[in-house]
């Protein structure tokens, strides 16, 4: 019976001694640092933003059981339990929250920044128009900004679509099977308190490839000299087809690469049709053709220099000179009676010279 009891008394010491050890462990916490969240906060005029924090010691613990002292050093006023209300001047209040936690001896404080935007004066989208095939996708973004074009942070967007596809919460469209051009189909509303504002973009859903659109459809070039080609796949509706690949050849006259830039050969002429284009999408191929001039340097006038009119004036060429064609002139590089003029002139030129050298003498 006597070691039952004893039993017993050791039971009972044991229990009672596990708050004590507790309670010691916790004492053993020392206060290193305040976490304070969040550490930088949007609110509009006269709104609200709930602050709180943590004292942590130096393994990131929390403590329990400390009091925290909030203040604002502008911006507008908070309670003891952490409750911002913002003010109605407009601004970014860098450290304007301060929480101080005191354990013992020991006092740590944490700091956290207020933003109160401008007033919303209107919503930018991007893009305005956007040109996607069936089932693909295209995000959308939008920023609110007060009347000065500046962003406001912490705004809430809400997205929608009328027809053409549809639109998740983030802006992220995927587009329909019905093709077409839908205008303001796109959707994006933004409050801030009582003000509402909207922006709207616009989808273009092209159909079956028809037809390619090459330029330049003719271009003049010489000898050697580079011509960059570019080309377009359009729908029926000349609604230009985006993504597709397009595959450069060229049957004489020069070299063209991948992305349709063309260097001209070493043998001047006309060479119609001679660059080539084609598109497939959809089963469907299409193609289109240009056609090069190539000239030789020489092939042109004494006097002229491509882009530089020496000697001419204004003219883009000596009166009667059609560039590469002598018109009028029977294959001569001068027109009919240039020998005849130029020795009249040398004449005249020789009698004024006899004429003042007498007079000298």
């Amino acid at each position: 019976m006597k070691k039952i009891i004893n039993i017993i008394m050791v039971l009972f010491l044991v229990i009672a001694a596990i708050p004590l050890a507790a309670n010691a462990e916790e004492e053993t916490q020392i206060l290193d640092h305040v976490v304070i969240s969040p550490v930088t906060a949007v609110v509009p005029v006269g709104e609200t933003q709930q602050f709180t924090a943590y004292g942590q010691d130096a393994a990131d613990v929390a403590i329990p059981g400390l009091s925290y002292v909030w203040s604002v050093s502008a911006g507008g006023v908070i309670d003891s339990t952490g409750l911002f209300t913002a003010g109605d001047v407009t601004g970014t209040y860098t450290d304007t929250i301060q929480v101080t936690v005191v354990q013992s001896a020991i006092e740590k404080t944490a700091h956290a920044t207020v933003i109160i935007p401008s007033q919303l004066d209107h919503v930018v989208i991007s893009p305005t128009t956007t040109t996607i095939e069936i089932g693909e996708t295209q995000q959308f973004t939008a920023y609110g900004h007060d009347a000065a074009h500046v962003t406001i942070p912490g705004l809430s967007y809400v997205w929608s679509v009328s027809a053409g596809g549809v639109i998740d919460g983030t802006g992220l469209f995927t587009a329909g099977d019905v093709t077409g051009t839908y205008t303001d189909t796109i959707q994006v509303t933004v409050v801030q308190s009582a003000i509402e504002k909207t922006a709207h973009a616009t989808v273009i859903i092209p159909g079956q490839l028809d037809h390619v659109v090459i330029s330049p459809t003719t271009t003049t070039i010489e000898i050697g000299e580079t011509q960059q080609f570019t080309a377009y796949g359009q729908d029926a509706a000349d609604v230009t087809i985006p993504g597709l690949s397009y595959v450069w050849s060229v049957s004489a006259g020069g070299v063209i690469d991948s992305t349709g830039l063309f260097t001209a050969g070493d043998v001047a002429g006309t060479y119609t049709a001679a660059v080539q284009v084609s598109v497939t999408h959809g089963g469907v191929t299409k193609l289109a053709q240009a056609t090069v001039i190539i000239e030789d340097e020489d092939s042109v006038p004494n006097g002229w220099s491509q882009g530089n009119k020496n000697g001419w004036g204004e003219d883009d060429s000596p009166r009667g000179w059609s560039k590469g064609n002598k018109t009028g002139w029977g294959g001569l590089s001068t027109p009919p009676g240039w020998d005849k003029i130029k020795e009249g002139f040398q004449e005249i030129r020789a009698r004024i010279g006899k004429h003042l050298g007498g007079a000298d003498s």
